[in-house]
Order: C-alpha cells, then sequence, then structure tokens
C-alpha cells in the first residue's frame, strides 16, 4: 500500500472559532520574548504559519468557514497547547479523571 503525504486530519472551524485558535498560538509566540524558545512557543509558530499559508477559506449558503488540513503529529501539537492554554487560564470544574477511574473500575475494564 502507497503511503500518503496528504495531512490526513481535517478540521473546519468559523470564523470566530479561528480567530480564538490563532489567539491561542499567539499568545504562546509572544511568551518566547519572556521565556525564550519552549516547546509551546517553536510549535505554536510552526502551526500558525502553517495555518495562515495553507488554509482556505470556504463560502457556503449563508456563512464562510476555514478549513485546515494536519498530520497527526501537528493535531497531537495543536491539542497539547489548546489545553495548556485552559490550564492557564481556568481551572477544571471537577475531577474528570476520578470519574473516568470510577466509571472503569465498575464496568470491569
Amino acid at each position: 500500500m502507497k503511503k500518503t503525504n496528504k495531512p490526513q486530519i481535517r478540521l473546519h472551524l468559523n470564523p470566530d472559532n479561528y480567530n480564538s485558535l490563532i489567539s491561542i498560538l499567539s499568545f504562546f509566540i509572544a511568551t518566547e520574548n519572556e521565556y525564550g524558545k519552549t516547546y509551546f512557543s517553536q510549535s505554536s509558530c510552526k502551526l500558525k504559519s502553517k495555518i495562515m499559508r495553507y488554509s482556505r477559506i470556504v463560502k457556503n449558503k449563508d456563512n464562510e468557514n476555514v478549513w485546515m488540513h494536519f498530520f497527526e503529529n501537528e493535531t497531537i501539537d495543536l491539542m497539547k497547547l489548546v489545553i495548556k492554554y485552559v490550564n492557564m487560564t481556568e481551572e477544571p470544574t471537577c475531577d474528570f479523571f476520578t470519574e473516568l477511574k470510577l466509571k472503569k473500575c465498575k464496568a470491569g475494564v
């Protein structure tokens, strides 16, 4: 089977969510000035550059969306950045990990 070099993960965002994503990436890029180059600033810079270069605006009947395509490793980096940002800005409302463990324990998994 021939391996493809096409990004396999698609993300379609409305303009508000697109702006939020770019804001998160920009936040981590700006931290480079204060903390030097980190995994978060470098990943953000690469992702933002790719998104700005390769994203497409798709117009439907009543709205516009931004379509992006990512490789698996880029998607992992993006998820880590979003989770890190959320952890920096708010506390979880519940211990969901403990809930998951209890559910798995009850199910015998």
